[in-house]
């Protein structure tokens, strides 16, 4: 293993791939961020957990492994907004907690996010996977959805319609994705600025055989479709990015191992722990994957490929089977929501063959 480092912001990371004189040649940045996912779920840092990681293990042998990774809350939405924006969210309305799937946009339309930066300087830039930073919704009569508290269907809201605010408005040229965790409506995939089958949505309560919150879905999405389909998403663009004369920049901000612990059925008893280390083996997959995806395209040598999360492990991923007890957040006090350094203490892996 190469030496450590600390890392405080990815933004600057970055900002750096874009204006070091050092590098000739801009690189493609691969930016994936898993959700509720603690030090100790990765088995390269040593700390003792249950699960075995072996696609972020070989991705830290090739690369750097961070040490004192911090994200600046314990919950999604404020991470994921300082993420692309490098500012601290309780500098806009959301002062706690987080956003829901009918909530309004989080980021400003003349805010500079990572994804315009990048763009403006010639990279061509995607997201695939979870938003959870508002959506400009529109009620029936075309007129902007306001602030919709909770997650019941608002009233008047007319889901057919293309969103007016969202991932492709603040820097980002395309978008596959849900508007915001997986537990959370409506339930289907975004292309762009819109749910091209929304007109097909139905209410669900149970899916799976856990609990969700009930809402919109699309009956042709299950709960364990999303990893799978975000890995084949993200294989797609990353090929087709390769074969385009611009550098790119592809953000990968997945659904796992957030609640509900659903894994695809082909990873279901991957673990002696039960379905959340299961969880965890499906996540890893997916980040292998991407490795694979950029070695057929042949640019691993120039791709700044990182690996993150969003917060520490969720209090759940306690609730392991045969007695045994996972510790998500290794050494650390704390988990999700929490102070305490394993609420916030996160991985953070990065590979650029040559340079880190």
């Amino acid at each position: 293993m190469k030496p450590f480092f600390t890392i405080t912001l990815f933004v600057a990371a970055c900002s750096l791939a874009v204006v070091s004189s050092l590098w000739a040649k801009k690189p493609n940045i691969v930016l994936i961020l898993a959700d509720d996912m603690g030090l100790g779920d990765v088995s390269c840092y040593g700390t003792g957990g249950l699960v075995k990681t072996p696609y972020l293990d070989k991705l830290a042998s090739e690369g750097r492994r961070f040490l004192d990774a911090h994200t600046p809350s314990g919950v999604c939405t404020p991470t994921r907004y300082g993420l692309l924006t490098g500012r601290y969210a309780w500098r806009t309305r959301l002062k706690s907690r987080v956003l829901q799937g009918y909530s309004p946009p989080l980021i400003a339309p003349d805010r500079e996010t990572v994804a315009s930066l990048l763009r403006a300087e010639g990279y061509a830039t995607g997201i695939i996977g979870k938003w959870h930073l508002g959506l400009g919704w529109q009620k029936k009569d075309g007129t902007s959805l306001p602030d919709a508290p909770g997650h019941a269907t608002p009233k008047d809201i007319d889901i057919t319609r293309p969103v007016t605010a969202g991932p492709t408005t603040v820097g980002f040229d395309r978008w596959f994705g849900c508007s915001a965790s997986w537990d959370m409506p409506p339930y289907g995939w975004f292309e762009n600025d819109r749910l091209p089958r929304a007109a097909h949505f139905v209410n669900a309560t149970k899916q799976k055989g856990w609990k969700t919150r009930p809402g919109l879905r699309d009956p042709k999405v299950n709960l364990t479709d999303a990893l799978p389909a975000f890995a084949k998403r993200a294989r797609e663009d990353v090929l087709s990015f390769a074969k385009g004369n611009k550098p790119f920049f592809l953000y990968i901000p997945l659904t796992s191992p957030h609640s509900p612990v659903v894994p695809n059925k082909r990873f279901q008893g991957k673990t002696s722990i039960g379905s959340y280390g299961d969880f965890v083996v499906e996540t890893d997959w997916v980040v292998g994957q991407v490795m694979k995806a950029v070695d057929d395209a042949k640019i691993k040598d120039n791709t700044l490929f990182i690996f993150t999360t969003d917060n520490g492990a969720a209090q759940f991923s306690r609730n392991t089977k045969g007695g045994k007890t996972h510790f998500s957040s290794g050494p650390y006090r704390g988990r999700k929501r929490d102070n305490g350094e394993g609420g916030h203490r996160v991985p953070f892996i990065a590979r650029w063959p040559g340079v880190v």
